[in-house]
């Protein structure tokens, strides 16, 4: 029988209350590209596919019957009273039943859960008990040394085999290009994953020797999180291939991790990370860069198989934007881990007057998905002024007083470790060329243990003068102007040497200053 219409019949016999061997007032069916699911009320059967693509085969039905046996035994690991059995689907008389008769299926049965219990559905309410992610944590730390590593295990964990996996995603990451990812963070994000592969072979070497690779779970992420009864249950694990699915923990840990980030949680993320590694890493420093890198890795695979959703045709145009949206969201995180790392971060982007700072700003936050900060933006909104409209002398002269400067840089500050806290990382792009509100961004990153990064912008004269002329014809949120030139030219921020401070000329093409500058940023 073809496949398509074998996998109608399944659909169509599962979609028939009557034929289950339990009451059953209504049924949903889900496809997947490899499984065809029906949820009822009280039970969930989960049907394979006849299909193989490559990374997964159940082209055949002792395959299929073969994989829904491992997916119970594998997900019993991590989960208590939800998987209930492997059961057979029969064919009698032209008839499919679920009693007697020539077998022609396997279904998994597991319990039908709340979807409400999930961990990414209590994400996006408004009251989360962060209780609950050292929960997780219990559950992983019990799982992972509960497992031990033979040779094939381990070798999933060598040098080549993963540089195989990174050097296949960037293959297909490629042809997004243009789509979903740019040109310059693609060049970024590949050169940072194959170097740090480059520089840590006696790294990788070493997780081999130390135990670290793993039978893991493969596909930790929030949707597969379920909380019952103070219990934590983690689910649908990878079944279907060992090269996804025996992996250095770290590995494992970082897609959660990721995950978290990507919902815009990065004090949960940071949560669960600081929780977890003392409990299963020796060498903390070493365990971070390495759970940096795998996190760069999983948010490109997510980034790659969301796009690859928003070319697929058989899908709606309203589901297809949103598979691009996510994939750009993805590949940004991607490039902020290889460029910036995982910490909580204040990235102040300061430069003279007409230096592009607020352009180069602008560019940065879209890059890397992170919210932008600016002083002057600020100041308009505090004395309700529209944002591109530059106020005469008098009204100048009231809004720029030591005073108003010094709520603005308040309320700057405030804003930005408030956003750093609970999503990781923010920009403020603001002059910072008095000694004060140096100190006070110091001061601030200090308090809360944020790295502070500085990125200073600068362009020769001529360029400045020709920026400031053209303010006079076209909408600009800051008031300085070619007469202000001189007033405003400030001696030079001497930043202290234990903050990493970098240089940007405006004066080049953007695409050059900012490949330039992500390099620099991901080789520290």
């Amino acid at each position: 029988m073809p496949i398509a219409q074998h996998i109608q019949k399944v659909i169509q016999f599962l979609s028939q209350p009557e034929n289950y061997p339990h009451p059953v007032e209504s049924v949903k069916i889900v496809q997947t590209h490899a499984s065809i699911v029906a949820i009822t009320q009280e039970w969930v059967y989960k049907i394979k596919k006849p299909v193989n693509f490559g990374f997964l085969d159940f082209s055949t039905l002792e395959k299929r019957k073969f994989y829904c046996e491992e997916e119970i035994h594998l997900n019993q690991r991590l989960t208590e009273g939800i998987y209930e059995s492997v059961g057979p689907i029969y064919q009698q008389n032209e008839i499919w039943n679920f009693s007697n008769g020539e077998v022609i299926e396997y279904a998994v049965k597991m319990q039908c859960l709340n979807q409400e219990d999930f961990l990414d559905y209590q994400l996006e309410q408004e009251h989360f008990d962060t209780i609950k992610i050292n929960w997780i944590v219990e559950k992983l730390v019990t799982f992972y040394q509960s497992l031990s590593s033979d040779e094939n295990i381990k070798a999933w964990g060598s040098l080549e085999k993963i540089q195989l996996s990174v050097e296949e995603n960037f293959s297909q990451m490629k042809d997004f290009v243009g789509h979903t990812l740019q040109t310059v963070d693609f060049q970024t994000i590949q050169d940072y994953q194959s170097q740090f592969l480059a520089k840590n072979e006696a790294l990788f070497s070493k997780r081999q020797t130390d135990g670290k690779i793993i039978e893991g779970h493969g596909d930790l992420k929030t949707e597969h999180v379920h909380f019952r009864d103070n219990q934590v249950n983690i689910y649908d694990c990878i079944e279907f291939n060992e090269r996804f699915r025996y992996l250095d923990q770290l590995s494992d840990i970082a897609f959660l991790a990721m995950d978290l980030d990507f919902m815009q949680h990065h004090d949960y993320s940071e949560q669960f990370v600081q929780t977890i590694l003392p409990q299963i890493e020796d060498n903390l420093e070493e365990a971070q860069q390495l759970l940096n890198f795998y996190k760069s890795y999983r948010a490109c695979v997510k980034g790659k198989v969301e796009s690859m959703k928003s070319l697929k045709e058989e899908i709606s145009n309203a589901d297809r934007l949103k598979s691009q949206e996510k994939a750009q969201q993805y590949f940004r995180l991607a490039l902020r881990y290889a460029t910036l790392g995982s910490g909580n971060q204040l990235i102040a982007v300061f430069g003279g007057i007409a230096t592009g700072k607020s352009t180069l700003a602008k560019t940065l936050a879209q890059h890397w998905g992170i919210q932008h900060w600016n002083s002057d933006v600020i100041r308009k909104q505090m004395t309700n002024l529209p944002l591109t409209e530059r106020p005469d002398k008098t009204k100048r002269s009231e809004i720029y007083t030591p005073e108003m400067s010094q709520k603005v840089y308040a309320i700057l500050l405030e804003k930005g470790a408030e956003i750093a806290q609970k999503e990781g990382t923010v920009l403020l792009d603001a002059t910072f060329s008095q000694e004060k509100y140096l100190t006070q961004l110091i001061e601030k990153a200090k308090e809360a243990k944020f790295q502070l990064i500085f990125i200073e912008t600068y362009a020769d004269l001529e360029t400045i003068k020709t920026r400031l002329k053209k303010r006079e014809t076209e909408d600009s949120i800051s008031d300085a102007r070619l007469e202000d030139l001189e007033r405003l030219q400030t001696k030079p921020i001497q930043i202290p040497k234990e903050y990493p401070h970098y240089q940007v000329n405006t004066g080049q093409a953007l695409e050059e200053s900012l490949h330039r500058l992500f390099h620099e940023l991901s080789q520290n």
